[in-house]
């Protein structure tokens, strides 16, 4: 486990220099990844509280600022967040339209969802969801899990649901999911 943890640490450290347009050939996931998963070009303002908050860590406030840009990205309407610190991230997503449904209670089936985040330390404490409802042909969800790398079980939850997304992108620190058909099937680091 820790060997290919430094494994892909090295890799990512590699492409960091030598990166030019993430590897993606498609249009629609290479404009996600540059307006929304890394914005270079600071196109977002986030909610004055949330930046002044105190508390939270640089590695976490960078996490939140992506999620808020990702769920404003696709304009999503029904956001399940399992975190011990909603408290936190609910200050940068309160950012979001009023329109948009974001909870922190796991309901007994995921239809309706169109964004999952699953913390690094709610991964070890979420009982067994009954991830067999993702991936069907109709569900057009996308799931963030962070630390991928940090626990065995993250690890196989994160390989798991990695061979039934349409798309799946490794950022090292955390992972993202989508399952929409139309996507075009693919799998990338950044």
């Amino acid at each position: 486990m820790h060997y290919s943890y430094w494994k892909e640490r090295f890799k990512k450290v590699f492409r960091f220099w030598n990166k030019r347009g993430f590897g993606v050939h498609s249009p629609v996931l290479f404009n996600l990844i540059t307006q929304a998963i890394s914005d270079r070009k600071h196109r977002y303002t986030y909610h004055i509280a949330a930046e002044q908050a105190k508390g939270i860590t640089r590695k976490e406030r960078k996490l939140y600022r992506m999620l808020f840009r990702l769920t404003n990205y696709l304009e999503v309407k029904n956001i399940l967040c399992l975190t011990e610190k909603m408290e936190n991230l609910s200050l940068y997503l309160s950012a979001l339209p009023k329109d948009v449904v974001i909870s922190d209670e796991r309901p007994e089936k995921l239809d309706g969802l169109d964004f999952i985040y699953v913390a690094e330390e709610s991964i070890g404490k979420i009982e067994k969801v009954d991830w067999q409802q993702i991936g069907c042909e109709n569900t057009k969800i996308g799931i963030v899990l962070e630390g991928i790398y940090s626990q065995k079980n993250a690890f196989d939850l994160w390989k798991e649901l990695q061979n039934k997304a349409r798309v799946s992108i490794d950022a090292m620190w955390y992972g993202i999911l989508f399952f929409d058909a139309k996507l075009q099937k693919g799998r990338y680091k950044i």
